[in-house]
């Protein structure tokens, strides 16, 4: 695991886990901003930073207004703009969601386009047992303030000035966030590395956990001793 090797910061976003729940619209500026506020805290400079699907446009701005906090990146299975079939799964929740489905559920109706056909049952069935026993659930509100600030972000004007190194991370069967669309960006990016995971959706790290691993330590780890922040 990441954790024996690294110190991991965890950070729960604005509307997730014990973080406040959202009573307004926010962006990933403001994620940004937030997390730039937790380095300062922590008295940390510069960090490699990891993001996972909304996490990846979140760091992607963190670099772009911060550069010199960002000594690496590695951007997992996110979107650089915001997919058709991505919007269509938001409207999908969204509806669902205003049903009065709890938010177990309604992630249970949405649980077969976050793994790969492949995914065994026991883990599909797993993580929805995560989610449904999660006691920080969001809220309504938050899911729809946070889905809107997914739909406002697009990087693809911007995202090739980045000059830190950046690993990009997809799942071949990732229907949220398609590899094609990845591949559109990737050849504009100065100072990129690629890995595709084969046979896996969009929960990498839950489908293939030790090649998750190997990947990112190499990346990090290219640069920084084993405990290192």
């Amino acid at each position: 695991a990441l954790s024996k090797r690294y110190r991991l910061i965890l950070v729960e976003n604005r509307g997730v886990g014990r973080s406040s729940p959202l009573v307004e619209e926010t962006s990933f500026e403001d994620m940004a901003e937030d997390i730039i506020a937790l380095l300062d805290h922590l008295k940390l400079k510069s960090i490699p930073m990891f993001g996972h699907s909304m996490g990846g446009g979140i760091i992607l701005t963190l670099a772009k207004n911060h550069p010199e906090r960002v000594s690496k990146l590695i951007f997992a299975q996110g979107f650089f703009h915001l997919s058709t079939r991505a919007e269509q799964t938001l409207d999908h929740y969204l509806s669902l969601a205003s049903l009065r489905l709890s938010h177990a559920d309604a992630g249970r109706a949405l649980g077969p386009l976050l793994f790969s056909p492949s995914a065994s049952e026991e883990l599909v069935s797993g993580f929805h047992e995560m989610v449904k026993n999660s006691p920080y659930p969001p809220t309504y509100q938050s899911v729809y303030f946070q889905q809107l600030a997914m739909r406002k972000f697009d990087c693809r004007e911007w995202v090739g000035k980045l000059k830190m190194p950046l690993l990009v991370l997809s799942g071949e069967d990732d229907y949220l966030c398609p590899v094609e669309e990845a591949s559109k960006v990737l050849e504009t990016l100065p100072n990129v590395s690629f890995h595709l995971f084969r046979g896996v959706g969009h929960m990498a790290h839950l489908e293939a956990p030790q090649e998750f691993v190997e990947i990112v330590s190499n990346f990090v780890g290219s640069t920084l001793k084993s405990g290192q922040p």
